[in-house]
């Protein structure tokens, strides 16, 4: 009955963004709000939605391990699952913004992460611990990379390739509400879920945190993405991995800190560390074998994929 539980809630998750995101599209187009802000509002964050949820209501419950290890699993299987995956599907042609700003970017976050949870940068809290504070730091730099990325996108009519399906105001309303509960419900279930599923097995909130909850509550982050490489609009493939990334420790996470401090415990530094270093290594494929071309070819792909496997067969590795 408990997994029965656990994966109830990462579908009624899943459906529930879904409906979110196409409610809160039509809306937007309704009142006229430019796709270009629908996209990067409305899309990136209702793709995000699960993670958040997620992470919030396990902050609230007290099940911190979960809130965090939610996040850095899903940063590790957005980096190495989804852009491996799209780039088996079809090589990824990485644009100069990708390159500059949006993959440095991508680390930054975990750096920063890295900083303020050991206290690096002190913010008043104890070592290795994400505040208060810390979630204000998150959610100002969260602000400004909206702002950056909306200037991209103006700068360069970036859209998501999918047209907004126009509703009447009624179902957009219903779709919304419904998403909102479908999430919310979804989120309960699969906190108490994963929290029961551990106990039970006998492993820890982090470790179903990284992998079981993280895999899941990226799926819909995994969808768009595989069909972009299908379409062959790599840009938005590793856009949405990367943007995620951000959006996962900066949104997700300035949330979960502002509701309850949230204790980092010394066992998930190996997996931030991991974080971090699958941003490197995408980073040297792109620029390290032939910066001329900047490319993700397929055998990288497969490389990016195997790498998780292994990440995955550490963190069950006996101890």
């Amino acid at each position: 009955m408990t997994y029965l539980i656990l994966f109830a809630g990462f579908a009624f998750l899943i459906l529930g963004a879904h409906w979110l995101v196409d409610g809160g599209r039509a809306i937007g187009k309704r009142l006229n709000i430019p796709d270009i802000v629908i996209g990067l509002t409305i899309v990136s964050i209702g793709t995000s939605a699960p993670e958040m949820v997620v992470s919030v209501i396990a902050s609230a419950k007290g099940a911190t391990d979960l809130a965090i290890a939610n996040v850095i699993g899903s940063n590790i299987f957005n980096t190495l699952i989804i852009i491996g995956v799209a780039a088996v599907i079809y090589p990824i042609s990485i644009k100069k913004d990708t390159l500059r700003w949006e993959l440095p970017l991508s680390m930054f976050a975990s750096v920063v992460l890295l900083l303020l949870a050991r206290d690096y940068i002190p913010t008043g809290g104890k070592s290795l611990s994400v505040v208060r504070l810390d979630g204000v730091i998150f959610l100002l730099l969260f602000a400004g990379f909206l702002y950056y990325t909306y200037l991209t996108a103006k700068n360069h009519d970036r859209n998501d390739g999918d047209e907004i399906k126009i509703r009447s105001t009624a179902k957009s309303l219903l779709l919304i509400s419904a998403g909102l509960v479908f999430l919310y419900a979804g989120g309960r279930m699969s906190v108490n879920g994963a929290v029961d599923v551990a106990r039970q097995l006998g492993i820890s909130e982090k470790t179903i945190g990284v992998t079981v909850v993280a895999v899941a509550t990226s799926l819909p982050e995994l969808v768009t993405s595989v069909v972009a490489a299908y379409k062959r609009n790599s840009d938005i493939a590793i856009g949405n991995a990367l943007g995620s990334n951000i959006f996962n420790i900066w949104l997700v996470l300035g949330l979960s800190a502002l509701i309850s401090p949230l204790p980092f415990q010394s066992y998930m530094m190996p997996d931030l560390y991991v974080s971090i270093l699958s941003n490197l290594v995408i980073m040297l494929f792109i620029i390290g074998i032939s910066p001329a071309q900047r490319n993700i070819n397929r055998p990288q792909g497969g490389i990016l994929i195997l790498l998780y496997f292994a990440y995955i067969a550490y963190v069950f590795w006996p101890a």
